[in-house]
């Protein structure tokens, strides 16, 4: 096995995405790589055709770093009367992050919430909640509107249909 294959082997078993373009494939260019995210037990479930740069491993570390600076956060850390941040709220959007192809920005709330956004375009985007007792979610993909609560599957779900 040559190390490329043993990289991605590595990854997928990790349950990390693998970017790759088979040598086989004709026509084949960055435009039109293909992605797999692996369970833990080596189920795929989830597989789409990405853009060059949808998958990044530096955002996802980045993200996962604001986060743990989020837990130094105390009281009235934003000058104001700011919550401090829950562990439990920090490991959910952990979670959904590492779920997530194309990473967002991620943001501290006063309420001690975690807030994560993605635009794609004015009619492509989600700003999800994430708190301690609930998830809300505002998501738009092309004419639909989703304003609510929501459970962490059905946001990996909701996320994974949107157009991008």
């Amino acid at each position: 096995m040559d190390g490329t294959r043993l990289l991605n082997s590595t990854l997928l078993t990790m349950g990390l995405v693998v970017t790759s373009i088979p040598s086989n494939t004709v026509g084949a260019t960055p435009l039109n790589t293909l992605a797999s995210t692996v369970k833990y037990d080596g189920s795929i479930f989830t597989t789409r055709f990405l853009s060059q740069n949808s998958y990044s491993l530096d955002k996802l570390k980045f993200n996962k770093q604001k986060l743990k600076t989020y837990k130094n956060l105390k009281k009235k850390w934003d000058g104001y009367d700011g919550d401090e941040f829950d562990e439990d709220v920090i490991h959910i959007v952990e979670c959904i992050l590492s779920d997530l192809t194309i990473q967002p920005q991620v943001f501290p709330t006063s309420r001690g919430t975690i807030q994560i956004e993605k635009y794609f375009t004015d009619e492509n985007f989600y700003e999800i909640e994430i708190g301690k007792d609930e998830i809300f979610a505002y998501i738009v993909t092309n004419e639909e509107e989703i304003e609510r609560e929501v459970e962490i599957e059905e946001l990996i779900s909701l996320l994974s249909n949107l157009n991008v």
